[in-house]
């Protein structure tokens, strides 16, 4: 019958799972080589080469599952095939045997011939010898051969009944066909008799092992030694065995062969036997467990397992987990004092106890395969606990980030749609996981096996990576743009209100330990300004994130936050909805804070933001036509106008709204109310012709206006820091422009002498004055930002108008316009008369004064005139007649106070100082010392004040003061024969 074949057959469940182990980490080893600096070509090739080889070992694998279908045929043909290998082996070992037998007979000699023998032999057939024949051979009979047994048996019984304290292991025995046969299970069956020459010494004739190798297992079997061990087992079995009843004391007699004293009694012999045969079979199992250790070495812990056998010590030390990097865990097999085999786990040096692991199993079966998978699962399971704990004492609730999957894995959350499943190999110590999703995760898990002691910290930075990865990849597909040049210092991070509570720690102080765990990311949107970033704040300890809208520049190559506001997002995920509103969030958030910036610096205007659900109760007073025309979500800010550049007619409060909708476009809505508007007939006529698309109008209840401005303005906003924005200027400008118009005309109810003949978006024209003062027409032209003015050819206020556009156009005076239009109308009107006059002060000179005299008018500014009158020759009577001495007089007019009421407006009349001292016209100084009574005479009427140095008066008589001045000046510097 062929004998079952066990030797060298592996399950093919067996073969797939460690080739699949296998095929991991070719595949782990190659990625880290790609990664590698090594060059491209090399790694190209190396890479084909293990996928190759792979495809190779695949095939193979396919062959093998496509045998398995017939799997009871093929395990015939291999029994066959076993059998017939065996039978191969069996003839060539007796053909062996023959050889080394006929060698060893080389040695056998005859002794030296005896040639009168050999002469005997030869011629009669037997050699003539005195003893030939003398006793004749006797042929035994089965009847003697069964006696002689029996006798043996009971010479044996007699012996082993007279030993006393027979050793305890064999006293299992049993006497029958003339032997005593011992039986120690798991150990031996030995058989002793006694021989011919002495009853008392018996001999060891029998011996097998009760145990024995097989499928890589120790099991209870009969086991033979070959004849070489069992000769030489037997040889030290009768040594142990030579008993001398002879008291040692009395003797000094000692084995001639191995010099030791020989044994007293039977008891001791035994003893020695038992010893001896015991220590046999223990160290016989320790050298099958050692190879099997060694076979799972050749196979499935190649590297991972390193067994040393000390036949001197008794032991076996085993290291597994070769490939963790710490001390390395070891299991040490030893003989125990009742020669039993047990074993010890260490772990860091220290003794680990092993409750409900047992070397053997119930039916004695070891199992050194067995026996490690227990230890290293115990092992696995303990170090997860230790993981979990860590956990425990770091988390407040650790079950958000990590649960037991198994025993010796863990579910590890890694965002809160995805998780990934830590395991450790029973085989090799080393963590993985289970599908890694990145490189990071296959780089971080590399580190977890270098230094497994920092395995809770890793954890969590792959928690973080991970995050950090789908954020990243989330954020970009949105349109957010990522930034890694920016970076903060510790100092700058901590300045944001990093809210500790999200980390899910015991202790929830922000400090170094927790900062290797969290991670800020800097994100902008393409419209937005330079400066401004989303800072997405990520830990490792949770899935919660926090978020800032901030502007950071670089000051002394240094990132500094400049402003931060913290964005509160009411979901924890981030999908694509979620951060394509935050998007719009922030966006509206940049842009409120630029106008509230703009606002606060360049107008030191007080400003707030409007919550989302304060808009209805802000915009309650509107009517619902009117609320169509805003936009219906977004930013609302208000602000107060009178803090702002107090826009004439205009209410307090001003709203402006933001819609950031549309991308890469901002659109700006300013909302108010105007009051107290003119009654003029064209103000209907102005404002239709002012509405256009970015501003428009809204009649309501009563003597006011809505207005409504709107403005689109291109993102990127380009702003050098964060206070030099100006989005409102076009805005403000369109409500300044129309209420400046409204304020026009709003003069024309002020005052009676102010008509309103024309008013278009471009031109107003009024006419100014009255019955007594005169009259004429001023436009004022609106070119940009500009306003000129334009006086008609027969306005007397021709000469003055570059001193009066002055007036209008001067942006030194924070003025409305109105209020400066209204300056210069009164001014025109307190002025009609004076400058009147002197318009006409050319048709009051005769022919001949003016061949011989000239003059001419000055302006030096909008109160300052100057009358200049020089002679070009003139000679004194009396005196030479050749001459000449040339003459002048300058008169100033100085306005004063004409901007309060006409009746209190001033006039100061003087002449230079060095004119008066130069003696060019004494008279003068007697006027205005009130000294000459003729021109006193004839201005008494005008109440002038005589002042020393000059004339005051009041404006509506200075042009006939100045009348009289021209006349005596004329007459002073006109030639004599001139009358």
């Amino acid at each position: 019958m062929i004998s079952e074949v066990t030797d060298n057959i592996f399950s093919l469940k067996q073969i797939l799972s460690t080739y699949c182990l296998h095929v991991y980490k070719e595949l782990g080893e190659s990625l880290k080589v790609l990664q590698s600096n090594q060059d491209d070509h090399s790694k190209k090739k190396r890479f084909l080469e293990v996928l190759v080889t792979i495809r190779e070992n695949f095939v193979r694998l396919f062959v093998l599952s496509k045998w398995a279908k017939n799997a009871d045929d093929i395990y015939k043909l291999i029994k066959l095939f076993a059998h017939l290998r065996g039978l191969i082996f069996e003839i060539g070992g007796v053909a062996h045997g023959m050889k080394f037998m006929g060698l060893s007979l080389i040695d056998a000699k005859l002794p030296n011939p005896d040639l009168r023998t050999a002469i005997e032999v030869v011629l009669k057939g037997r050699p003539q010898l005195k003893t030939y024949g003398f006793l004749r051979s006797k042929k035994l009979s089965s009847v003697l051969i069964l006696k002689t047994i029996k006798e043996v048996d009971v010479i044996l019984a007699s012996r082993i009944s007279m030993a006393r304290d027979l050793p305890f292991l064999l006293r299992n025995y049993k006497i029958a066909n003339g032997r005593i046969t011992f039986h120690v299970s798991n150990f031996f069956e030995t058989s002793l008799s006694i021989g011919d020459e002495n009853e008392n010494q018996l001999y060891m004739v029998y011996f097998h092992f009760n145990f024995g190798s097989l499928d890589n297992k120790l099991m209870t079997m009969t086991t033979h030694l070959d004849e070489s061990t069992q000769n030489l087992l037997f040889k030290k079995a009768n040594r142990a065995l030579r008993v001398d009843f002879v008291p040692v004391e009395q003797t000094n007699e000692h084995d001639l062969e191995t010099n030791a004293p020989r044994h007293r009694s039977l008891t001791e012999s035994l003893q020695r036997l038992c010893r001896l045969l015991c220590k046999f079979s223990v160290g016989y199992k320790l050298y099958l467990l050692y190879r099997q250790l060694v076979n799972l070495k050749v196979n499935i812990w190649k590297s991972d397992l390193s067994p040393i056998y000390y036949p001197d010590k008794n032991k076996i030390v085993l290291t597994y987990w070769n490939q963790r990097n710490l001390r390395k865990p070891t299991i040490e097999i030893s003989v125990n004092d009742n020669d039993t085999l047990s074993f010890d786990w260490f772990k860091g040096g220290v003794l680990q106890k092993t409750d409900g692991i047992k070397l053997a199993d119930k039916a004695g079966t070891i199992s050194m395969e067995n026996l490690l998978m227990q230890i290293t699962y115990k092992h696995v399971k303990q170090i997860i606990d230790h993981i979990v704990l860590q956990f425990d004492e770091l988390l407040l609730d650790r079950s958000k980030v990590i649960t037991y999957y198994t025993n010796d894995s863990i579910v590890l959350s890694l965002t809160p749609t995805k998780s990934t499943i830590y395991s450790i190999d029973p085989l090799s110590g080393l963590g993985y996981f289970t599908n890694p999703s990145s490189n990071k995760m296959v780089e971080i898990e590399d580190l977890i096996n270098i230094d497994p002691q920092s395995t809770t910290r890793n954890l969590l930075r792959i928690k973080l990576e991970t995050q950090l990865y789908e954020l990243s990849y989330t954020m970009n597909s949105t349109g957010w743009i990522s930034n890694d040049i920016v970076t903060l210092s510790t100092t700058e991070m901590k300045r944001l209100s990093i809210n500790t509570k999200l980390f899910n720690l015991k202790n929830s102080s922000f400090n170094d330990s927790s900062l290797l765990l969290y991670k800020l990311n800097f994100y902008k949107r393409k419209q937005w300004p330079g400066g401004w970033f989303l800072i997405v704040g990520v830990n490792g300890f949770s899935s919660k994130i926090q978020w800032w809208l901030s502007y950071i520049k670089s000051v002394m190559g240094q990132w500094s936050i400049q402003w931060f506001e913290e964005i509160h997002v009411s979901v924890s995920d981030y999908d694509y909805s979620t951060l394509l509103d935050l998007s719009n969030m922030t966006t509206e958030k940049l842009a409120s804070n630029l106008l509230m910036e703009e606002l606060r610096n360049n107008y030191d205007a007080k400003v707030f933001v409007v919550d989302n659900k304060d808009h209805d109760r802000v915009l309650l007073s509107l009517s619902s036509e009117i609320k169509k025309l805003l936009p219906a979500k977004g930013p609302m800010l208000v602000f107060d106008n009178y803090s702002l550049t107090a826009i004439p007619s205009c209410e307090s409060t001003i709203l402006i709204f933001l819609d950031v909708s549309t991308a890469d476009v901002l659109k700006l809505f300013v909302f108010g109310k105007l009051t107290n508007l003119p009654s003029h007939r064209m103000f209907e006529s102005l404002t239709e012709n002012y509405r256009t698309a970015n501003f428009a109008t809204f009649p309501s209840k009563g003597d006011c206006l809505f207005f409504r401005t709107y403005q689109e303005i291109s993102f990127p906003v380009h702003s050098s820091s964060l206070m030099s924005t100006n989005l409102l200027g076009d805005s403000l400008h369109l409500i300044h422009q129309f209420t400046e118009m409204i304020n026009l005309l709003s003069l024309t109810d002020q005052q009676a002498a102010i008509k309103a003949l024309d008013v278009t978006l471009a031109k107003v024209i009024f006419e100014v004055g009255n019955e007594v003062y005169g009259k004429e027409h001023v436009s004022f032209v609106r070119e940009g930002d500009s306003v000129s003015l334009i006086l008609s050819k027969t306005s007397p206020h021709r000469f003055c108008l570059p001193q009066m556009e002055s007036m209008i156009q001067n942006r030194t005076k924070a003025l409305p316009l109105s209020s400066k239009i209204n300056h210069l109308i009164n001014y025109m009107q307190v002025t009609f008369s004076l400058v009147n006059f002197m318009n006409h002060l050319e048709k009051d000179l005769p022919g001949e004064v003016e061949s011989h005299l000239q003059w001419t008018r000055f302006m030096y500014d909008i109160n300052w005139f100057s009358l200049i009158y020089w002679s070009n020759a003139f000679q004194k009577p009396g005196k030479n007649q050749n001459s000449k001495l040339k003459r002048k007089v300058t008169l100033n007019i100085q306005i004063k106070n004409w901007t309060t009421v006409p009746t209190l407006v001033k006039t100061f009349i003087n002449v230079n100082k060095e004119d008066l001292d130069s003696r060019s016209l004494e008279s003068l100084e007697k006027i205005f010392k009130g000294e000459n009574e003729n021109f006193n005479s004839k201005v008494k009427g005008y109440k002038p004040t005589f002042l020393n140095v000059g004339i005051a008066c009041s404006i509506n008589s200075a042009h006939h003061i100045l009348q009289e001045l021209h006349h005596h000046i004329i007459s002073e510097l006109s030639p004599p024969n001139i009358s």
